[in-house]
Formats: structure tokens, sequence, C-alpha cells
């Protein structure tokens, strides 16, 4: 349910399975406002028109094309797809992929294009849901729940945070799983992701004008080699193979070492082609998203990273923030149950978000 009016041009997603009966469309699309409210038979209603990158056959007097750059913006909605797919794949590879990724990313981001990914990781599939271990309606549930926010809270719980952040000095995170890890916030602050890019955006431009849906989360970015002490990441998919107990430890913003219970292997083949950036800390991610609510699992690792006291951490990669790293090796997931301390103020405690961060 919409918790403002769209104006006309407005790009908005549909859910169409939750209305539609076959042969009608019954999946989840992107659509254009054409028409903000009718005002007469059904009020409260909008006209729209759903996108499609497929040319059709026929094409009709109704069809209208959008051509490249008619949209200021870039939308990336994400395809079901299995991780393990990639599993063979050569990891020099898979580098360079993600070599060329930063070159898109820095471009994006240095012309100030407006990006809007919709899906953020947690778009419900079989694939997906195996990858975290739950099942496709569970899945759908926490998506859809992180979606359907409570957007005003979202962006007040949003802003109070980013400035805690702006205003604190050290960062301290501590988890019963031996997690102890300390870093100096870098003065950007928290950059908040309430899934909208509002005039205000525009005018920062770089990562402000790149959001995700589900929104949610508040990034923050690590002062150079302040980073120091242990961080045990949850359980995770890697490439879709499982690793389990990784464990990193940081001196002077640089990892030292690097061990797991399972997976390691693994995580090894793809760490000798990372580069120079691959030991550094990156970024930290605090959920503000209180609508989410995550059952258990252990393997969401970054999932549902906006949820409400959910803390995820990488490393290696932070162009997307606005950082300066950009190795092809970032490996992210959870701490499981984090307390949160910002100069020794508690904002998180045992992965509950406080009630005015």
């Amino acid at each position: 349910m919409l918790t403002f009016v769209p104006i006309p041009g407005t790009v908005l997603v549909c859910h169409y399975d939750l209305f539609s009966q076959t042969p009608l469309m019954t999946k989840s699309r992107p659509v254009v406002v054409l028409q903000p409210t009718l005002k007469t038979t059904w009020p409260r209603t909008l006209v729209v028109a759903p996108f499609n990158t497929l040319r059709p056959v026929p094409i009709e007097s109704w069809h209208y094309e959008i051509h490249e750059g008619q949209y200021r913006f870039l939308r990336r909605f994400d395809a079901p797809a299995d991780p393990s797919i990639v599993a063979g794949v050569p990891p020099s590879r898979l580098a360079a992929m993600a070599n060329s990724a930063n070159a898109t990313t820095t471009y994006l981001l240095k012309k100030n294009v407006p990006q809007v990914d919709i899906g953020n990781g947690l778009m419900p599939s079989a694939a997906t849901a195996q990858q975290f271990g739950v099942s496709e309606a569970v899945l759908s549930t926490v998506f859809w729940g992180g979606v359907n926010a409570d957007y005003d809270r979202l962006r007040s719980d949003g802003a109070s945070l980013s400035s805690a952040l702006r205003a604190s000095h050290r960062v301290h995170v501590s988890a019963a799983n031996g997690s102890d890890f300390t870093f100096a916030v870098a003065p950007k602050g928290g950059q908040v992701n309430d899934g909208t890019v509002s005039a205000a955006d525009r005018v920062r431009g770089g990562p402000a004008v790149d959001k995700q849906l589900p929104a949610g989360d508040v990034y923050v970015l690590p002062v150079a080699g302040s980073a120091k002490g242990t961080i045990v990441l949850g359980d995770f998919k890697f490439n879709g193979q499982l690793v389990s107990g990784l464990t990193l430890r940081f001196s002077n913003g640089t990892m030292t070492s690097m061990n797991a219970k399972s997976g390691l292997a693994t995580i090894k083949k793809y760490y000798a082609t990372g580069g120079a950036d691959r030991d550094k800390f990156a970024w930290l991610d605090i959920g503000v998203n209180r609508t989410m609510h995550v059952p258990a699992s252990r393997l969401w690792g970054a999932g549902p990273s906006m949820a409400a006291g959910y803390l995820t951490i990488g490393t290696g990669n932070n162009l997307f923030f606005g950082g300066s790293l950009h190795s092809p090796f970032a490996p992210t997931s959870n701490v499981p149950n984090a307390t949160v301390m910002l100069d020794g103020k508690a904002i998180v405690t045992n992965g509950a978000l406080a009630a005015t961060p």
C-alpha cells in the first residue's frame, strides 16, 4: 500500500500476483504512473502502465517505446538466479567481471545518475530462498514486509542514526560469537537508504542517488587505518558455497588473519584475485526497517541487512558508498545478535535497534 500520492511519471513496483488471476499478469513488475488518482468511479486508484524489456509482437498503437536516456534513472531489477551456477567459473574471470562492474559503478556515481535497485538481494524466488535456508513463502513475507515499510518512521530513524554517527568518534561492535571490533567514523558519517531519490539527494549526487528497495540501510565508512579487533561473521553462501564461522582479525585497518570452520578453501580461491584492497575493512551497515521481521535461519548472511537492528559488515570494496576501495573480492555477511556502541552509547543491543537511535 502506498503511503504517498505519486505524480505522473513516477516509477513504482506493482505486485500483480496479489490481486490478479490468470491469464492476466501475475508477477511483480515496474510500472509508470500515468494518472495520479481516479476521482470519480474508483477513488484512490492509480492508472499505471507496466514496463517490458521485450519488444511486443506485433507492435500495437498503444505501445510506447522508452528510449535510452529518456528516463533519468537506472533501474536494477533483481532477476531470480541460482548463485551456485558460478561455482565452476574460474575466480580470475569473476574478478574480471567485478572489476568491470567497479568501472561502471564509478562512472554512474560520477555522473550522478539516479539508481534504484528493486529487490536488494531479496527478490523472492526458489533459488534465492534456498540460498538463505528458508522457503520461498517465508522469503516473500520478509521481502514484502520490508517494501511495505512505515517510511516516515524509517526516514526518522535513518536520519537520527546518521546524525549520531556523524557526531561520533568511535564505533564498537561486540557479539556473543566472539566479535569485538572498533573503528573510527569517517567524516561523511552515515548514509541512509530510505528508498527515495529526493531533490536534496539529487543535489548531493553520488551515493545519495543510489537507493534500494526494500529500504532501511544506514551505511558508515571507517577512517582508513582505524579498524582493529575481531569480526566473526554469520554463516552465508559465497558463490553458492557454504562458509561457516568466518573469522577476520584486523589491525590498523588491515586484515591480519582469516579463518573459518568450513568453506575457507573456497574463500581463499577468490581472495587470491582480490588485489591491493582485499584486506581492508570497508563498511558497516545498520538496519532501521522496523516492519521487516526476520525469522530464524543461520544462512541469512547479508540478505535482510535493512531489518531494524541487523548488522552487516563488508571488506574490500566500498565504491557504492562513496569510498575508494575497489577490490573484486568483497565478502559480506552479518554479525548475529550484535551490540553496537557509539562513543559508549548503545544504539543496537543484542540485535535490537534502540527506540531512538
